[in-house]
């Protein structure tokens, strides 16, 4: 049960997810950021970002495996690693390209998908010579994330409204947080990594973000 708890956890939430994961609280947050009045009317835009940045590198994964150039899709393997991540690098740079040309997005969202892409080529370089866990480097873009988006919009919109139910901003950051945890944890509990690697895969993350929202936020 507990193995099981695991893989939903590496599954929900994949690396490649987490850009769309962020476009979705940024509209929960404020949509007019993306000028649209509610985060409904921004699911156009979120499936868009979601087959670029998302659904492609997946299928270019599974079209590895399936012609034998990678053994698994887990990409268990250091080196089963290569040929995805220049997969997804490609895709991530060009939509990098599109969004910092785009005065449609907001700056803070382009400097999140700029430091992700950051964060996949640290992880690409370092997997020369040593394993990295690509889904704590995500989760730890993802905590930076919100906390800058609690940062700068905590006092303009300190509670989220679903449906019935209002949730406080801070609740986010503490839900993602835990989250980041378990993310870690079942990446020891599926011994897929060491957790030294672990570590450096949450520092690869908040790095990255950190650092180009210093830059371009």
């Amino acid at each position: 049960m507990l193995k099981l708890i695991f893989k939903i956890f590496t599954w929900v939430f994949h690396p490649l997810f987490i850009i769309s994961y962020v476009l979705l609280l940024m509209l929960w947050i404020d949509p007019f950021l993306f000028g649209v009045k509610q985060w409904h009317d921004g699911i156009k835009l979120l499936l868009v970002i979601f087959f670029s940045s998302a659904f492609i590198p997946a299928f270019g994964v599974v079209m590895m495996k399936a012609i034998g150039l990678i053994k698994s899709i887990q990409l268990s393997d250091r080196m089963d690693r290569i040929g995805p991540y220049i997969i997804a690098g490609i895709f991530y740079l060009w939509l990098c390209k599109n969004l910092y040309s785009n005065n449609n997005f907001p700056d803070i969202y382009t400097a999140f998908v700029i430091g992700t892409t950051v964060t996949l080529f640290l992880c690409f370089t370092v997997n020369v010579l040593y394993k990295v866990s690509v889904h704590t480097a995500a989760m730890g873009g993802l905590f930076t994330m919100v906390c800058i988006l609690i940062y700068k919009y905590n006092s303009i919109v300190s509670m989220l409204s679903l449906g019935n139910i209002s949730i406080s901003i801070y609740s986010i950051g503490f839900l993602v947080l835990i989250c980041a945890g378990i993310v870690g944890t079942s990446r020891l509990g599926l011994k897929a990594h060491t957790p030294l690697q672990v570590v450096w895969g949450y520092i690869i993350g908040i790095f990255s973000i950190l650092s180009i929202y210093t830059y371009l936020g």
